[in-house]
């Protein structure tokens, strides 16, 4: 047990945190490396990780604080202080995990089973590695055990001193490590989403459910059980329940998946590497009724074709009226203009006589001012003549 695992000046790395935040990030890897492989969006994987993360935390305080509610109602101050640096229901987060990664799907329309189907290892190998935090903190440990493997803890650590106990904690990794293989192999064979969210719901809440029988740590009770005994037994039925109606129903083929018998609405389709997955042939069928029903239009069209015909051909001969209509009015226009053409040298030649008399009469007014003028000139320059000579006289 080293609950603290190495100091970085006065900043201490705790086992039991960093056991923790390695579990989330090899859980988180895993399940986007499923999705990879899968041709899954990657950014939306690792944005809803976040979400399970954050929800998955604050559900393993809350149903932490469930099964402390006696002490809580005692000293909520200090039970809440207490429990933020301690206290971490497996459980609490993996339900709110669950939920989160189901309502984020729905949100976003996407196949909410697909998704938890492709988180199921990643939880198991989260868990493996959180149980080695376990091991480190020296909580959730096991009875008095006598036997090979016993585990005695130092003094300082939360499980009793100087006592061999059940090695709880590597048992609990050990069984979430099998637990990721068989999801493994499961995933890679079953056809319909969803029956891997069930298995794990039904094996873990199995192994679960056995190994709080050699589990010494208080948590809580319900009855005869404890709280995570109760919890198994719960999630057990609703895994049965969910794996029974899944195979039943046949909700959500996957169609990337290999099948080892053929099945309705199935066919099988040979990859590069010689594997055989399994095509889900009813976009294929439902391809089919669609060309049925455009053959049936195209019959219903054809039979009507002749009235359309005919239609069009009225409209036609509508349109050759008006283009014949169209054609005729530049003739017309060119008619009256050809009538009036010949009248305009006569018109212009009288307006132009008319123009000269009225020119010649302005011209014989200005002589006539001219002759006046003259007359006017010679009378005044002969009184000036006279003027001179009667002077000369004198």
């Amino acid at each position: 047990m080293r609950p603290i695992l190495f100091s970085i000046g006065s900043l201490n790395v705790y086992g039991y945190g960093l056991m923790f935040a390695l579990g989330i990030l090899a859980g988180v890897w895993l399940t986007m490396h499923l999705a990879k492989r899968r041709d899954e969006d990657a950014d939306f994987i690792f944005n809803m990780a976040i979400y399970v993360v954050i929800f998955g935390f604050l559900g393993s305080k809350l149903l932490h604080l469930l099964t402390v509610l006696p002490e809580l109602m005692e000293d909520p101050l200090g039970t809440l202080k207490s429990s933020i640096t301690q206290g971490f229901v497996v459980y609490g987060s993996t339900i709110a995990g669950i939920l989160t990664i189901i309502i984020y799907s729905r949100k976003h329309k996407k196949d909410m089973w697909k998704y938890t189907d492709l988180a199921m290892p990643g939880l198991a190998l989260g868990q493996a590695i959180g149980r080695v935090g376990c091991l480190l903190a020296g909580c959730c440990y096991g009875i008095r055990y006598d036997g090979a493997c016993a585990i005695t803890f130092p003094p300082g650590s939360s499980a009793p001193t100087g006592i061999p106990l059940f090695p709880v904690q590597p048992l609990s990794a050990i069984a979430n490590l099998l637990l990721m293989v068989v999801l493994l192999l499961y995933l890679k064979r079953n056809k319909i989403y969803g029956r891997v969210t069930a298995l794990w719901m039904m094996l873990y809440s199995l192994g679960r459910g056995l190994i709080e029988i050699v589990r010494d740590d208080p948590r809580g009770n319900v009855g005869i059980f404890s709280t995570s005994q109760f919890i198994s037994l719960i999630l057990f039925v609703l895994g049965l329940a969910l794996f029974i109606y899944l195979t039943k129903h046949k909700a959500a083929l996957d169609p990337v998946l290999e099948l080892d018998d053929e099945e309705d609405g199935t066919d099988y389709r040979e990859d590069e590497d010689g594997e055989i997955d399994l095509v889900d042939l009813s976009p294929v069928e439902a391809a089919e009724g669609a060309a049925a029903k455009a053959v049936r239009k195209a019959d219903d069209l054809s039979k009507g074709s002749e009235e359309v015909v005919e239609d069009l051909a009225g409209e036609a001969e509508k349109m050759m009226d008006e283009i014949e209509d169209a054609a005729e009015e530049p003739d017309e226009m060119l008619k009256d203009m050809t009538e009036e053409i010949p009248s305009l040298p006569e018109d212009i030649a009288g307006e132009t006589a008319e123009l000269a008399d009225m020119a010649a009469e302005e011209a014989a007014k200005a002589i006539d001012t001219v002759d006046d003028s003259a007359d006017e000139a010679k009378a005044a320059l002969e009184e000036i003549l006279t003027d001179l000579e009667t002077k000369q006289l004198k």
